[in-house]
């Protein structure tokens, strides 16, 4: 769309949108690393309030 832009004489607008589209590549990035320590976080909660999860459910399963 920039390229097109720039071809009919519309370098403000091509340069707007360009920097538009990397503001909104960082705010996607900011989200992924917002969801990957969350995610972190959580399976750091879960394994201590569970320290023992996997030995519970492998004693139910012998039975």
């Amino acid at each position: 769309m920039a390229e097109f832009l720039r071809k009919t004489g519309e370098e403000n607008e091509a340069q707007k949108l360009e920097n538009a589209a990397r503001e909104l590549e960082k705010q996607l990035e900011n989200n992924r690393q917002y969801r990957l320590s969350y995610k972190s976080d959580s399976n750091r909660l879960h394994n201590s309030l569970f320290p023992n999860q996997t030995e519970i459910l492998d004693h139910f399963m012998c039975w």
